[in-house]
């Protein structure tokens, strides 16, 4: 089975889970990037925030890899203000699901995360994607080596 592992990452965090699926399952990775660089923290959580809460998308750089070539796309995503980030919008927006199986995954400071994945799993779903599974890692204040074995759980979980 071909896996491709899909993120968007700002602060490292997604990354980590990234990698650590990517290592488990021997799949390919990819990261999802924007064309402007994003504020530092204070006006970071600001906007960044207001951006993802308001289901905005921003302009990412393209996208050089086809998701059909896979059987799987793990997706990953941070959660800004309860949802997922502008950055990871304009990926569903910008490629086709049609016939994919995703499993979502989401890092996370606080605790909820279900409009995320609500609102990712309707968008997949109504381009003719199929949503398998979904989880998150909560990452505010836990050492890389907690998230990196959680990670690697949660993945071998889900494909084998």
């Amino acid at each position: 089975m071909r896996v491709l592992i899909v993120y968007y990452s700002l602060t490292g965090k997604t990354k980590l889970v990234a990698e650590a699926i990517a290592q488990t399952l021997g799949g390919d990775i990819r990261q999802i990037e924007e064309v402007s660089k994003r504020p530092a923290a204070p006006l970071l959580y600001l906007t960044g925030g207001i951006s993802a809460a308001m289901g905005l998308k921003s302009k990412i750089k393209p996208i050089n890899f086809d998701i059909s070539d896979y059987d799987a796309i793990y997706l990953g995503t941070p959660i800004w203000g309860r949802k997922q980030v502008p950055a990871i919008n304009a990926f569903i927006s910008s490629v086709n699901f049609r016939n994919r199986n995703v499993i979502l995954f989401a890092t996370m400071g606080g605790d909820n995360y279900t409009v995320a994945i609500k609102t990712m799993t309707n968008k997949i779903e109504a381009d003719g994607g199929k949503v398998l599974e979904s989880f998150a890692i909560k990452t505010g204040d836990v050492k890389d080596e907690v998230i990196i074995e959680k990670a690697k759980e949660l993945a071998s979980k889900y494909l084998h």
